[in-house]
């Protein structure tokens, strides 16, 4: 069986759990999520914990599907506590975004602006103005977003103009030479 699905998943006290059939429910008040655990993967909760185990343990493919339904119930739970988060960083002369509602305006030296949906349950706030953070309690849908905005213009090696995950390093080549 998987190392990582033998470990339990601690729900804290503000969270609350529902568990009916293979779908598990989880209510923090103000959100209320559900996961359907893969068929052949059984769910035990108590004493706060969720612990999964495969129903049949000759197939070896069930483990593989409880160390991922593990990983998702984890950062399920992990996101109704504190929100995931991510930082762009936006490079190059009259790059720029702005954000109104739910829309995210961004001026890339393209001839037009780009205006992007953000998608429901993520929202984006700015510290400078070529700074955007993304927040959410879904990891895979800010990671998503994270992507297809970093995708509108990736960082190119010579400058490093582009939008780019803050932190992470650019692979930089050396202009001409005369």
């Amino acid at each position: 069986m998987s190392r990582v699905g033998k470990l339990p998943v601690q729900i804290p006290d503000n969270i609350k759990v529902a568990i009916s059939g293979n779908i598990i429910t989880f209510d923090n008040g103000k959100v209320k999520k559900n996961y359907e655990v893969t068929k052949g993967v059984k769910v035990l909760f108590e004493n706060k914990q969720i612990q999964l185990a495969a129903v049949d343990k000759n197939t070896p493919s069930i483990s593989m599907f409880v160390g991922m339904d593990r990983s998702n119930i984890k950062n399920i739970v992990q996101g109704l506590v504190t929100p995931f988060k991510t930082v762009l960083e936006i490079n190059g002369v009259g790059y720029k975004a702005a954000v109104d509602k739910n829309l995210l305006t961004l001026t890339l030296g393209y001839s037009h602006e780009i205006v992007y949906a953000l998608p429901k349950g993520i929202t984006a706030a700015f510290e400078k103005p070529n700074l955007v953070i993304i927040t959410g309690d879904d990891k895979v849908m800010v990671g998503q977003t994270a992507s297809e905005i970093i995708s509108f213009r990736k960082p190119e090696p010579y400058k490093g103009k582009g939008v780019k995950v803050s932190g992470k390093a650019i692979l930089r080549k050396e202009g001409k030479k005369k």
